[in-house]
């Protein structure tokens, strides 16, 4: 009853797509002086999917696969609201070995691409990462929450080094959701490196509350001060006062980080 269930659903999500306008959103990201992933996705407004990662990637080559056609279609009407066809055409700056995302949206009769090197606002960071999220791009590129979660289901325990090094990534990137999945197969909230560096200065230093709010749910030691006597409190101090100079949105979700609500979490100020 239950398959037959989900296949009514399914084609009906079908239907509904194919009585929209076509929808074709497409990113790609270029190299960098570095290890930056190299790799296309596009999304159709039938839930179809196509990947190809070429370099720095988790996963290589080309790739199909089907999400839901409601997911893609709320995708691209959430990207219009955000003012992407306001936008300007490109993002740039006189710097060198960055690299670029480059993101068209194709509704009807309605086209855009959209260069981003350097400078972009976050509304267009957050439409990059929601790209990645939504059409599971995210964990082709890079070890992500469900690969996480269906290693856990198959035994895996995140207890050895890869994982040590896999929890870091995930952390400095502000990546709660993969963080969380990894506490939830083993890993130490209060894991410490020589330096005596946490997690949870990592996850303040990243701008992501709720990565911070995984950790200390999770028995995190706010108060562990490292090497040189600092502690998480007070890489969130160092982020208000650079995010005056120049803001940077979370590197996993492309909103902003907010140093503020983290100190919050972390002291009483």
């Amino acid at each position: 009853m239950k398959a037959v269930l989900a296949l009514a659903v399914l084609t009906l999500a079908a239907a509904v797509a194919q009585t929209q306008d076509p929808v074709r959103i497409t990113m790609a990201r270029t190299a960098c002086f570095g290890v930056c992933p190299v790799y296309t996705v596009t999304m159709l407004g039938d839930g179809s999917v196509s990947y190809e990662g070429t370099a720095h990637v988790r996963v290589t080559g080309k790739h199909r696969w089907t999400i839901d056609p409601i997911a893609v279609l709320a995708l691209a009407r959430d990207i219009e609201k955000a003012g992407f066809f306001d936008l300007k055409d490109e993002y740039t700056a006189p710097v060198t070995d960055l690299p670029t995302t480059t993101v068209t949206l194709a509704r009807g009769a309605r086209s855009k691409t959209i260069k981003d090197y350097y400078g972009a606002p976050a509304a267009l960071k957050e439409i990059e990462a929601r790209i990645d999220a939504v059409s599971g791009a995210r964990d082709y590129v890079r070890p992500g929450a469900a690969l996480a979660r269906q290693m856990r289901r198959q035994g895996w325990r995140a207890t050895d080094a890869d994982a040590s090094a896999w929890m870091i990534r995930a952390v400095t990137a502000g990546d709660a959701e993969t963080v969380t999945a990894l506490l939830d197969a083993g890993a130490n909230a209060g894991a410490v490196d020589a330096d005596g560096v946490t997690l949870v200065m990592r996850a303040a230093a990243s701008g992501d509350p709720e990565t911070v709010r995984a950790l200390l749910a999770a028995g995190a030691n706010p108060g562990a001060r490292d090497r040189w006597g600092r502690n998480a409190a007070d890489r969130a101090r160092d982020g208000i006062s650079d995010a005056t100079i120049g803001p940077v949105p979370i590197e996993a979700t492309g909103r902003p980080r907010d140093y503020a609500l983290i100190l919050k979490l972390l002291t009483d100020e």
